[in-house]
């Protein structure tokens, strides 16, 4: 399979064409910020991807040009041996609140030497593996804080600074009580019996807006968004979040799939949530997640198998019954290489290859840009002076606006090129991994 770059070479130009003071007080979370008018609202997307990896129950996740693994959880048969959803979702809320105490701390003049934070979550593993009709969505969150620097009263400022400024607090503050403790304080135990107790840590490192987020003995660094004071460039709090909402997805659909004879190559999907990052600068705005969208590309042999890969999803995945509590989920899917368009051309050309090359060359980046393009194969055959290539694109109007687009018009324009022959289709088979690479 080949992968295309943007930095395409010549030849590839042608296929174109076509992240210790005691204080004891538990903190309820009754600091909602003040909701915003509507209009007055300006909201961020941000969004990841999931594949899964070619070892079982490990799914790659990339935001922003990071990528990290996630596994699944022995409930569903798979090896223990990454970080999993619920874990990730954790790390999410432990790394989030590290970030808003220091930097909150620089602001109000606080020392803040050091700093820990310790998350917990309970909830119903059956639900994940089917076993029962239970919901799988978490119960209770408990998350403690071992500071060095600030008092008892300096710890509470801090807090509530946490429970107004964390976009992933305020989210899923939405979807159970979270219990704050600080220092001396033990935490409380599961809140009922027969229930999971997940936890991670997360420690503040000695560089700022950085932390190490560790779950039994996996490790991550994880940086702090720029409105913190972070440095933003490797994987942040709200990109573990989305990562766990969609590999626990992947994971429960590979899972099935095995467990039921299914047919299932692959999987990719992407979510995207929308907020508003002020909240994270300015507690009078709530930077909860207000909305998330998750498109699913499955492929399996029909439709109805791809609904029922979904609907396990739907049905035990812990990240989806805990977010959708606090948000609406937009749900999509199809078949993998369904609902997109296919163009095909063909023509003859009557010059060297290689002087046709170097004439159409400052086309190459137009084309690589095509609105749309998804994947692509081709084929010269220098000894016939022919060109044949086919290009998916996401829909037809994509197809429609590249054939109209000024570089298609140069090349089927150029006096070198003859013999054009051009089909467009709009449903095509699964995805042949043999003969398309994906430009993404």
């Amino acid at each position: 399979m080949h992968r295309i770059n943007r930095t395409f070479p010549i030849v590839l130009l042608l296929l174109l064409a076509a992240i210790l003071a005691p204080a004891t007080a538990t903190y309820a979370q009754d600091a909602t910020p003040t909701p915003v008018p509507e209009e007055e609202v300006e909201l961020t997307t941000v969004s990841a991807q999931v594949e899964l990896s070619n070892q079982l129950g490990n799914s790659i996740i990339s935001a922003r040009g990071n990528h990290f693994i996630i596994g699944s959880a022995p409930p569903l048969g798979h090896p223990y041996e990454e970080i999993a959803p619920v874990e990730a979702m954790l790390g999410a809320l432990a790394t989030c609140g590290l970030f808003v105490y220091e930097a909150a701390a620089a602001e109000m003049n606080i020392a803040l030497t050091s700093a820990q934070a310790a998350v917990q979550a309970d909830w119903d593993a059956r639900g994940l593996t089917g076993a029962a009709d239970v919901s799988p969505g978490m119960q209770e969150y408990r998350v403690h804080f071992d500071l060095e620097g600030p008092d008892a009263d300096q710890a509470e400022m801090l807090a509530a600074q946490f429970m107004t400024r964390c976009p992933i607090y305020t989210t899923l503050a939405k979807t159970a009580p979270i219990n704050i403790t600080t220092n001396e304080e033990e935490m409380a135990g599961p809140v009922a019996e027969g229930l999971v107790t997940s936890t991670v840590v997360a420690t503040l490192t000695n560089q700022p807006g950085r932390a190490i987020f560790s779950a039994r003995d996996h490790f991550l660094a994880v940086d702090s968004p720029a409105l913190l004071g972070g440095p933003n460039l490797d994987i942040n709090p709200l990109d573990l979040l989305l990562g766990a909402q969609i590999s626990c997805g992947a994971h429960i659909m590979e899972s099935a799939a095995t467990a039921n004879g299914i047919p299932f190559r692959s999987v990719h999907a992407t979510v995207e949530a929308d907020f508003d990052p002020q909240g994270m600068s300015d507690g009078s705005v709530d930077p909860a997640i207000q909305a998330m969208r998750v498109q699913w590309e499955i492929d399996t042999q029909t439709p109805e198998e791809a609904q029922f890969f979904v609907d396990q999803w739907l049905a035990r995945c812990p990240i989806y019954a805990t977010l959708s509590k606090a948000m609406e989920i937009e749900v999509s899917h199809k078949l993998m290489g369904q609902g997109t368009a296919l163009l095909n051309i063909v023509f003859a050309y009557d010059v060297p290859t290689s002087e046709l090359q170097a004439e159409l060359a400052p086309l190459a980046e137009q084309f690589a840009a095509s609105d749309g393009l998804l994947w692509m194969l081709w084929a010269v055959d220098e000894a016939k002076s022919r060109f044949s290539s086919q290009l998916l694109f996401a829909e037809m109007a994509d197809v429609d606006a590249f054939l109209e687009s000024e570089p298609a018009t140069i090349l089927m324009e150029h006096p070198a090129l003859s013999e054009f022959t051009v089909a467009t289709y709009t449903i095509m088979a699964a995805e042949s991994e043999v003969t398309r690479g994906p430009i993404r």
